[in-house]
């Protein structure tokens, strides 16, 4: 075989298997991310992780804490039908005072069935028209918001209030801050939630990981990229083998 036409055919070879790793690869990645039919949420999460950096001051004892919390959505077609989705929030690391991570210990939220509208970090398209909207620059870029302001006051007196930011493209919190303070106007405690990263989970063997989109979309780039390349190059090749 003529060494140029036997490059060609390489070259289609490893073409090939490109495509049939970034099919096969998209496939399994990429589908389970597809909206599902019946939700009511602006981003559906079949598989979403939302990673907060939560600080809290407690003004009394001057102490401090931190958490990051990792909120993850799983839903299926019958609980979207419901307007439910599987709810749940862990902790991945934290410091500081042991009396304010005794509190931020409520955050935690093991896997429970709930109503799409009722937890605190993602809104639904009806949540977010209801609310008034304004941009708010975060991490360095403008961001379209939904704003929910209010004050509150808690079962043992304390006077609260709550001000949330929600992405209007995707119902995600982006920030929010929740103080308390005495009747007087004294502070009382401040804590304060960042979005500090947005992940996107695979399935695999039942089991739930986590996957880097950006990373993912890029090893899908360069699948694609050497596929097309090794096809076209390896038949012109064949082609052309003179």
């Amino acid at each position: 075989m003529n060494p140029r036409t036997a490059e060609g055919v390489a070259l289609i070879l490893i073409g090939v298997i490109a495509l049939g790793l970034y099919l096969g690869l998209a496939y399994a990645f990429l589908a389970p991310y597809e909206p599902l039919h019946y939700s009511s949420l602006p981003e559906n999460p079949t598989y979403v992780a939302l990673i907060y950096n939560v600080t809290a001051y407690l003004y009394p004892k001057n102490e401090s804490a931190w958490v990051l919390l990792m909120v993850r959505y799983n839903q299926t077609s019958q609980l979207a039908y419901m307007g439910m989705t599987t709810y749940a929030v862990y902790p991945l690391r934290f410091g500081g005072s042991t009396d304010l991570l005794s509190q931020l210990g409520g955050l935690i939220v093991q896997p429970t069935d709930v109503f799409e509208s009722s937890q605190p970090y993602l809104a639904t398209q009806d949540e977010l028209s209801g609310l008034p909207h304004q941009v708010i620059f975060f991490k360095g870029s403008p961001h379209a918001v939904a704003v929910l302001a209010g004050n509150f006051t808690t079962p043992s007196g304390l006077i609260g209030s709550e001000t949330a930011y929600y992405s209007l493209a995707n119902g995600v919190l982006l920030e929010a801050s929740i103080g308390f303070s005495y009747p007087n106007g004294t502070p009382y405690s401040l804590a304060t939630y960042e979005l500090y990263n947005e992940t996107l989970l695979g399935s695999r063997s039942g089991g739930l990981y986590i996957v880097k989109a950006p990373l993912l979309y890029l090893t899908f780039g360069v699948l694609a990229l050497v596929a097309g390349t090794g096809i076209v190059v390896g038949a012109q090749r064949v082609l052309s083998p003179a």
